[in-house]
């Protein structure tokens, strides 16, 4: 099990195509196995593994498009004899985003009233990379015993810049101010 925040989630479950997921478990009260931190409550993504003997292998890529191109890439395979099962895959998302961003606000002090007219382009680029890996090994027909690793490693950026009018109570503009807010937050869990 491993314990992911919000936004590792969402980075997890952008770089992990529909056809990798068996099933999505909600657990609303954990039993004491599964040692939840709070009354939060527990989401276990259930990924598809090969059990029949032999090798195995599925690519999957797409691309879409809006203002930006935008694409997902990803492999899995796997190699499973009577006793060993060796399995990994990787999914790649590439998401480049804009949004016309406009906010209008009032401020009244000491009896004037100014407003800020503020209008941005803010593109982001995103970079999803999820992988996993892992050995299984069959004792018995009852038992068995395995090893998996899990990790990302995400990139996400926006550079916004635009204009913010000061104006005065009657509306007019009084100034003009230049905004530029450059962003970058990378996420990794190796």
């Amino acid at each position: 099990m491993t314990y992911l925040s919000a936004r590792q989630l969402s980075s997890l479950m952008k770089s992990t195509p529909a056809e990798n997921i068996r099933r999505i478990e909600l657990i609303n009260s954990p039993s004491a196995q599964f040692d939840a931190a709070g009354n939060n409550g527990i989401i276990n993504i259930v990924t598809k593994k090969n059990n029949k003997p032999g090798y195995a292998a599925d690519l999957s890529a797409g691309i879409g498009s809006g203002q930006y191109l935008q694409s997902a890439e990803g492999i899995i395979a796997s190699l499973k004899t009577s006793k060993i099962n060796l399995f990994g895959s990787y999914n790649y998302s590439y998401d480049h985003a804009a949004f016309h961003r406009t906010s209008y606000r009032r401020v009244d002090y000491n009896g004037a009233t100014t407003y800020y007219d503020r209008h941005s382009e803010d593109p982001s680029i995103a970079n999803y990379n999820s992988y996993r890996a892992g050995i299984d090994y069959t004792i018995s027909k009852n038992q068995q015993i395995g090893f998996v690793y899990n990790g990302n490693l995400n990139n996400w950026s926006r550079d916004a810049a635009g204009p913010t009018y000061l104006r005065n109570g009657s509306e007019q503009v009084t100034a003009t101010v230049q905004n530029h807010n450059i962003t970058t937050e990378p996420n990794r869990r190796l």
